[in-house]
């Protein structure tokens, strides 16, 4: 929902602190995966992502708007972009061919969609091999 950037102990504390109680309210809910696209644009794509447009996951983005909230009361810079549902499902280097991008744009499937139980707040460590992701926490979501 968001990148967070470098943080102290003491922020990764108060953000676990604040997020599990800011989600007490929120109820499990389910997702809608169903597109395929690139951001920034399908031109120039950097990331190819699978997820929905924003309004499709009413709860999911409640839901991020709570996170927002939450980090910009500690500090953290407010996010420019409006919150777009996605999955990342891989990285573009360089220059991608149209013919690639093309494939990309027609891509469909049948629509996805999961229960949403938890929150999980991740650590990405970046090398010249990629990133390595590790989860810092998890805050559940009531039943």
């Amino acid at each position: 929902m968001k990148f967070l950037g470098d943080l102290s102990a003491g922020q990764i504390e108060a953000i676990r602190s604040g997020l599990s109680n800011a989600v007490k309210s929120v109820g499990q809910f389910t997702v809608l995966l169903n597109r395929v696209g690139c951001f920034p644009s399908a031109e120039s794509p950097k990331i190819v992502w699978i997820g929905s447009e924003p309004g499709e996951n009413a709860r999911l983005s409640e839901c991020s708007i709570l996170v927002e909230s939450l980090c910009v009361s500690e500090g953290l810079k407010k996010e420019d972009r409006i919150f777009h549902p996605h999955i990342t499902l891989g990285r573009v280097k360089g220059k991608i061919s149209p013919l690639l991008i093309k494939k990309i744009e027609n891509t469909t499937f049948e629509p996805i969609q999961f229960l949403c139980t938890e929150l999980l707040v991740m650590k990405s460590d970046l090398s010249p091999s990629g990133s390595a992701y590790s989860q810092l926490f998890i805050i559940p979501l009531k039943q």
